[in-house]
């Protein structure tokens, strides 16, 4: 996660809750993941998701973002934010 995310929930009166990533996943959200720690976490409301993925640069395939999207659509209090930031960028 980008270090200014933690310091925007906090900021509105928050409670910033992390979803730790792993190596093995590329850093990038794992669904399973993201089910147990929205089953822990039953007020969470906003799930940040950037992609490309800052700081790694790691991209959420087309198939991963609909296996994301179908957790949270188990959670209906849930809003996804798309810090897109990247979109636009092309490295040649």
């Amino acid at each position: 996660y980008w270090p200014s995310y933690p310091e925007m929930a906090l900021l509105v009166g928050a409670k910033p809750v992390i979803l730790e990533t792993k190596v093995q996943d590329g850093y990038l959200i794992n669904p399973s993941d993201l089910d147990r720690c929205l089953s822990q976490h039953p007020k969470a409301k906003v799930l940040m998701l950037c992609n490309p993925s800052n700081p790694t640069g790691g991209v959420h395939s087309t198939e991963l973002l609909a296996e994301i999207a179908r957790v949270v659509q188990k959670y209906p209090q849930i809003v996804i934010l798309a810090d897109e930031i990247y979109e636009r960028l092309v490295y040649t």
